[in-house]
């Protein structure tokens, strides 16, 4: 049925091209509330509980809670959705745009609208959406939680737009929510502010919302927002990060004292994007030329297939018999853009009156230097 394996909601318009795999995260959930029939807690693999937060100023409020001075129940007082934990990053992108990243764990109604007893679900969420990207470019997105990769699908406002909710969604019309699917989202362990870092969180939150605030938790250590791409901070910027984050969440009474996670390497750097050189042919055949003549010339295209750019050391005739060919033309330089051609034209002489073999040889910054093709005619 339904509820005995995860459900995933994915709202996603530009789905991700890789993603790190799912790690150990949250690892419990509380009771239900009789009250609300919401769990009273979610708890994390490091022992952290975080219950209702309703606080106006500390915590992320979907929606305000109806009536402050009352308990939480449903349908009479409770907001339409209400966030156990969150933590939200921006950063400006090109042009005046804008990196969002919404991480949480969040209780709301579905299929709703408006607070409905009987359509109480959760789910872990992770959202992304960015501004004016050079649509069809890839994007690498670095979060606490892992490294995604999307490709932008326009190049204004939300040229990625992606939202992955794990939980009981889309909700089963007559089943009651298994609030434990939402304990396999990448959710976790819960973000929140540095101790290192002044000033300290109120008593009894992670976090105050409205305080952008540097982060721990990270399982990987990458306890950062970052965004790897073409122009993605304005021409000829690449790479844009924060450390700040604003948390929202609010230690359950019943929760024990966390846990103090064990201590992570700093992770791997990232190794800078690197050029890719294809060219196209991979051989050319001149066929037979009758000596001293020189054949018609015949073209090698150089592209650059990645997003650095790529710089071309050498152009050279090499291989058994180098002065039977020659370089006739080129319009490549010393270097070549991302996604840009360039053309090398070779002519065939013949020396001998025999098969006669060389090949054409471009050192450059690519795997795989130098770049190759094999160059033959016969001589008559």
């Amino acid at each position: 049925m339904f509820t005995s394996a995860i459900a995933l909601l994915a709202l996603t318009f530009s789905p991700p091209v890789y993603s790190t795999p799912v790690h150990a995260a949250l690892g419990a959930v509380g009771p239900l509330d009789a009250a609300t029939k919401f769990p009273l807690w979610y708890q994390d693999a490091n022992g952290l509980r975080l219950g209702y937060c309703f606080d106006p100023v500390f915590c992320f409020l979907g929606a305000q809670l109806p009536k402050p001075a009352q308990p939480p129940s449903v349908p009479n007082n409770f907001p339409a959705e209400m966030f156990y934990w969150d933590a939200d990053a921006t950063m400006p992108t090109n042009n005046g745009g804008q990196a969002f990243m919404r991480l949480g764990v969040e209780a709301a109604f579905l299929p709703g609208p408006g607070v409905v007893d009987g359509q109480q679900v959760t789910f872990g969420r992770m959202r992304f959406r960015l501004d004016n990207l050079q649509a069809g470019a890839t994007y690498t997105i670095t979060h606490p939680y892992g490294v995604d990769t999307f490709v932008a699908k326009t190049a204004g406002v939300r040229g990625i737009n992606a939202t992955t909710d794990v939980g009981c969604v889309p909700k089963v019309a007559g089943v009651a929510c298994d609030v434990t699917l939402a304990l396999g989202s990448r959710i976790g362990p819960f973000l929140t502010w540095d101790p290192a870092v002044a000033p300290a969180p109120p008593t009894g939150y992670i976090g105050n919302f409205s305080v952008p605030h540097r982060v721990t938790g990270s399982p990987l250590g990458t306890n950062v927002f970052r965004v790897d791409g073409p122009d993605v901070g304005g021409p000829g910027i690449n790479s844009i990060q924060t450390n700040l984050f604003q948390v929202s969440g609010q230690i359950s009474a019943v929760s024990p004292a966390p846990v103090p996670p064990a201590p992570v390497p700093p992770p791997a750097p990232v190794p800078p994007p690197a050029p890719v050189a294809q060219l196209s042919p991979a051989s050319l055949n001149f066929g037979s030329v009758k000596r001293p003549a020189t054949s018609a010339p015949q073209r090698v295209t150089v592209t650059n297939t990645a997003t650095a750019v790529l710089t071309i050391a050498s152009i050279a005739i090499g291989g058994a018999n180098p002065g039977d060919f020659a370089v006739a033309a080129k319009t490549c330089g010393a270097t070549l853009a991302p996604a840009a051609s360039c053309t090398v034209d070779v002519t065939f002489t013949p020396t001998q009156h025999n098969p006669r073999s060389a090949t054409l040889a471009i050192a450059d910054n690519a795997a795989g230097s130098p770049q190759t093709v094999a160059l033959t005619g016969t001589g008559l």
